[in-house]
């Protein structure tokens, strides 16, 4: 009885210490996962400010140029046809 309780001991001994490692592995694992997702966090949140700030800038620009109106400079103009004396149409 005496033999079979101090085996039984050191098997708990040993689980204890097995499950102790297993613990700090754990923990090493879970610190290494929590740190790659904070660095995809960030990293997503800068691109996401990089996009409102390119939107921002595009519509300035498009805000610009619809204020600014395009310049009155026109090849296509439209003259009134006038007759000459004969009572021919001239451009």
């Amino acid at each position: 009885s005496k033999g079979t309780h101090e085996l039984i001991e050191g098997n708990l001994s040993n689980m204890k210490a097995k499950l102790l490692a297993l613990e700090q592995i754990q923990l090493e694992e879970g610190r290494r996962a929590f740190g790659k997702s904070e660095k995809a966090f960030y990293t997503s949140e800068l691109f996401t400010n990089m996009e409102i700030c390119g939107l921002i800038i595009l519509a300035i620009i498009f805000q610009v140029i619809i204020l600014t109106g395009p310049k009155k400079k026109s090849y296509f103009t439209r003259e009134k046809p006038t007759r000459s004396s004969n009572g021919a149409m001239e451009a």
